[in-house]
């Protein structure tokens, strides 16, 4: 089994705290009104009584009900972006290797 790739795994990491600044989200009234970030899988919930705003700073520093940390919404987030960023290393290495390969060979 091969070990985990510590940089890929603290990039993808990062990709996913980030995208919590990055992507907005938007109002859920379904029961209380929330909102959900993280992308693809929600990782955290802001439960709040009126609609303020989309982004996750200004909810957070506004006055809420309420926030939910998902754990496994966070795991499944890094996990995605491990696999998609350890497929896209292989896959340049593979191209860097043909590209390599075919500049030594005679023309």
């Amino acid at each position: 089994m091969k070990s985990l790739d510590v940089r890929i795994l603290a990039l993808s990491s990062a990709i996913t705290l980030l995208l919590i600044f990055i992507v907005p989200s938007s109002y859920l009234t379904e029961g209380k009104g929330s909102y959900e970030f993280g992308f693809l899988f929600p990782m955290l919930t802001i439960y709040q009584e009126t609609a303020t705003s989309h982004w996750f700073l200004i909810n957070v520093f506004s006055e809420h009900d309420g926030i939910l940390v998902s754990i496994p919404g966070a795991i499944a987030n890094i996990v995605l972006f491990y696999l998609l960023l350890q497929f896209s290393k292989k896959r340049i290495a593979r191209k860097n290797a043909q590209r390599k390969h075919d500049s030594a060979l005679p023309h």
